[in-house]
């Protein structure tokens, strides 16, 4: 069992003042060949999954991992998602966000860069889904060029996604990321559903920041200042 992560509150000031925590940070098994970079962490009581990307140095392959705990991140476990990366340790493939939903329901987002003969390096929207405490993990992969930025679930059938097609180019001149994109499920994600709404990013690189409060209830944040579209 690997031990990645020790939270400690060690201090506590007095009344007057607010307490204190020290964050210690503890790797038990890196030997030099592995590189671990961690990019989010949720928690469902004391489920937590966080997730990342997980470099063999020696093997020359990147993954995109889960590490799970159930003792409030005392210890952990890691997770295969069952996406080796080819890459030549670039790692361009990465997490953007995680929700622990409840103790057997979790789920991750981001990028997956895919190397195409003919095309190069494309990118695109992944979305991992686990129903069993992360012992299996799905690709709810919506074939879209792009990154998948921000979700929310209200409960493990209830979500919704925000996902960002890639950059828009007339010939070789940058003029724009692509359109905005939102979907939402009843089921948990085994099916998508594309939500009828024109949020016009002007070519900003940024998440909408998405909520599920329940059934067919969702809001949309448009940052810095608003608006919030609601339904």
């Amino acid at each position: 069992m690997r031990k990645l992560f020790l939270f400690i509150p060690l201090f506590f000031f007095s009344a007057t003042a607010q307490s204190q925590f020290l964050w210690d940070t503890i790797h038990t098994d890196y030997d030099g060949r592995y590189d671990y970079c961690f990019e989010a962490i949720s928690c469902s009581d004391n489920v937590c999954t966080a997730c990342g990307t997980f470099v063999d140095n020696s093997a020359q392959r990147i993954y995109l991992k889960f590490w799970r705990s159930t003792d409030a991140g005392i210890s952990w476990v890691m997770q295969d998602a069952g996406l080796p990366i080819d890459s030549n340790l670039r790692v361009t493939s990465y997490f953007t966000k995680i929700q622990q939903i409840n103790s057997n329901n979790a789920v991750g987002i981001g990028l997956k860069e895919d190397y195409d003969k003919v095309n190069g390096y494309e990118d695109s929207a992944i979305i991992l889904r686990t129903f069993d405490g992360g012992n299996s993990w799905e690709s709810q992969n919506l074939h879209i060029a792009g990154i998948a930025k921000d979700m929310n679930f209200y409960d493990s059938a209830n979500g919704i996604i925000h996902i960002q097609e890639n950059a828009n180019f007339q010939g070789t001149v940058f003029v724009g990321w692509g359109r905005e994109r939102i979907f939402t499920t009843i089921d948990g994600g085994r099916h998508w559903d594309s939500v009828g709404i024109n949020i016009d990013s002007k070519g900003s690189n940024f998440a909408l920041p998405v909520f599920c409060s329940g059934r067919g209830k969702y809001k949309i944040y448009y940052p810095p200042k608003g608006p919030v579209y609601s339904t």
